[in-house]
Order: structure tokens, then sequence, then C-alpha cells
């Protein structure tokens, strides 16, 4: 693989992170954080529906996939409504700075259980 395609993906990656709290935080005058997670759950499943049609359509989804995801995105769900209501809460610096120290915490997390 290239150097480049691992800046590139670096540098995307950062750019989406530091953006998102911005344009949250902007337009949290504007649109409660029900609706904003609203936007955000339509367009992902806009986005991943072409892949979940694909795999049943080939049935190439592993069984029981429904099953076992459920708990997961319950979580997840929890989660992300939190991590949306903390946008109108905590300014966009400190709230990304406590994300990304988040990153360690979870692979420190996850070098214990694994």
């Amino acid at each position: 693989m290239p150097r480049w395609t691992g800046v590139a993906t670096i540098l995307m990656a950062l750019i989406g992170w530091s953006s998102i709290p911005l344009f949250l935080k902007h337009f949290s005058g504007s649109i409660d954080f029900w609706t904003s997670n609203g936007w955000r759950y339509g367009f992902s499943a806009l986005f991943w529906s072409p892949v979940v049609i694909w795999g049943l359509s080939w049935r190439s989804l592993p069984r029981g996939i429904w099953r076992v995801a459920l708990w997961p995105s319950i979580i997840n769900c929890h989660a992300q409504v939190v991590f949306c209501w903390a946008h109108y809460k905590i300014d966009p610096g400190l709230l990304s700075f406590g994300l990304r120290s988040n990153i360690v915490f979870a692979v420190l997390g996850a070098a214990i259980f694994f």
C-alpha cells in the first residue's frame, strides 16, 4: 500500500472526527438532539442499505446475525443519544478531546479483556 493512502486515511479520519462536533454545535440552536440523531441514523441507514439488501438477496449473511446484533445495537443507540446530547452541554473542543482520550481507554480495556 502506498504511503499516501495511509496519510490520506489519517487526514480524513481527523477531518471527520473534528468536523462532526463543530456541525452539531453549530446547528444545536436550530434543531434538538433527537432530530440530529434522526438525520444521522437516517443517512446511515441509506448508506448501509445496499450492503444489507445485497446480503439478503444473495443469502450471504451469517445465520442469526440479527439476533446476535440486537444487544450491541441497543447499547450503541443509547450511546449515540448520549453522544449527540453532549454537544448541547459541552463546548466542541473539550468534547473532541474527551472523545479522543476515550480511544486510549478503549484500547486499554480491549487489552485487559482480550
